[in-house]
């Protein structure tokens, strides 16, 4: 990235001077983006509280609160761009997350909050899985680096073969797996060892 990109995405000498002054006087993380959906979920992370995991839903309900009825309705009704791959509500507010964990562009300002106002590493916004594989949300003031979620186990399991195709497929592909370990054994002269985990 150019420094003159760099620069339009990041936090000017002005807003940094600015912002410092909020964070001396207030002592509380001091939101970079002043209006629109990116300003509106850094309010719900602030309201719901830094560094600590929320679950999706519960900042997608603050974001609501934060934006207001009348702007979060023109907002969530917008026209799709593209019918068949255009999100409703709930899906454009889960990309608008991950956009803001671009930290070479959109996200710079939020990366740039916690270096050169909090002085920190950074400040970024994780998401992570509960137990269950719900998404949990946190806005991060001590990194550089977003957590990524991952898949979820429903998500995996959805693309795993399941346990009847595995049967129905198994006994070929044991017998093959049976030769092909009795046909290695016989070339080494002894039995291989299971991999161990680091």
């Amino acid at each position: 990235m150019s420094e003159k990109s760099k620069r339009s995405f990041g936090l000017s000498v002005e807003q940094i001077t600015e912002l410092t002054g909020e964070f001396e006087k207030t002592k509380k993380f001091p939101n970079p983006y002043r209006a629109g959906a990116y300003g509106f979920t850094i309010d719900a992370l602030l309201k719901l509280g830094v560094n600590k995991a929320h679950p999706l839903a519960k900042v997608h309900t603050a974001f609501k609160n934060a934006a207001g009825a009348d702007w979060y309705a023109e907002w969530s009704e917008a026209k799709k761009r593209n019918k068949d791959t255009g999100l409703d509500a709930d899906g454009r507010f889960l990309q608008n997350l991950r956009v803001l964990q671009r930290t070479s562009d959109y996200a710079l300002k939020l990366l740039e909050i916690g270096q050169k106002v909090l002085k920190s590493k950074g400040a970024v916004i994780d998401l992570t899985r509960d137990a269950k594989g719900g998404l949990l949300v946190c806005l991060n003031s001590d990194s550089d680096t977003p957590f990524k979620p991952g898949r979820s186990n429903a998500a995996r399991i959805a693309t795993e073969p399941s346990q009847s195709n595995q049967k129905a497929s198994g006994g070929k592909n044991k017998a093959k797996t049976a030769t092909k370990r009795k046909t290695s054994q016989k070339a080494s002269g002894k039995p291989r060892k299971a991999a161990t985990a680091n």
